[in-house]
């Protein structure tokens, strides 16, 4: 058997390695559970296809899924002189600290962003121009100060003010894919980017364990007798950090 490890004495170096760029898949596969598996049974290491899950659990499993759904968190405005500044919205900080109410505030918020480009933003407000409902609407930002980390608390104001700051989102904004992509975000990661049985808005990030998941997979288990269950963690910048 194996020494166990004391989480104690785990340090964030051990986690460290190299991935050569050509291991990156930039683009998911067409078919989510025909992803690979990797399978470790009994100190023998196989791999199969993510489909094959169901056949590799044991009949009194219990799965627990992240029902969180990505928010279109990146916000591409401008500054006056025409230069772009990215806004990557990580959590809200006022009026409501809370993610469920924040996404529904109208008018006016202040969240803590990432700020890209920002060096060349030294104050004022950017904008950004949308449409709802085939409707013209305007995102103005403005920077209050930078924080340690990078992270900054951004003060926004749209019209129509009657506008929710997720309906904000869903129209100005894009998803945050992982930087590692180096690619923009496009039609498709709107649907692939977020896991089917995702539910509640919040998280910048997606629960990437739970990609590879298809209804008839889901269906599959079911059948097995496998039980299941759902908790909401909004996945934070975590994924972003250097």
């Amino acid at each position: 058997m194996p020494t166990p490890i004391d989480p104690h004495q785990l340090r964030i170096q051990d986690f460290h390695y190299d991935l050569p760029a050509d291991r990156i898949a930039p683009e998911p596969l067409p078919d989510r559970a025909a992803s690979r598996l990797l399978v470790s049974r009994q100190g023998v290491i196989s791999d199969t296809v993510f489909r094959g899950l169901p056949g590799e659990l044991p009949a009194d499993t219990l799965l627990i899924f992240n029902d969180t759904r990505v928010v279109r968190a990146r916000l591409l405005a401008q500054r006056p002189s025409g230069g772009r500044v990215e806004l990557f919205c990580l959590e809200p900080v006022a009026p409501h600290r809370a993610i469920e109410p924040a996404l529904q505030q109208t008018g006016a918020c202040t969240w803590r962003c990432l700020v890209g480009n920002g060096r060349r933003w030294k104050s004022g407000p950017v904008s950004l121009k949308f449409t709802v409902d085939n409707q013209p609407a305007t995102l103005w930002a403005e920077r209050q100060a930078t924080e340690a980390g990078g992270e900054s608390l951004v003060d926004f104001r749209w019209e129509p003010a009657t506008l929710p700051f997720a309906e904000v989102l869903r129209a100005a904004g894009h998803l945050p894919l992982p930087p590692y992509l180096h690619r923009p975000d496009t039609a498709t990661d709107a649907v692939r980017y977020q896991t089917v049985y995702a539910a509640h808005e919040g998280a910048v990030a997606a629960p990437t364990a739970g990609l590879h998941f298809t209804p008839e997979l889901l269906a599959e288990l079911a059948g097995r007798g496998i039980a299941t269950g759902h908790v909401t963690l909004h996945v934070g910048r975590a994924p972003f950090s250097q």
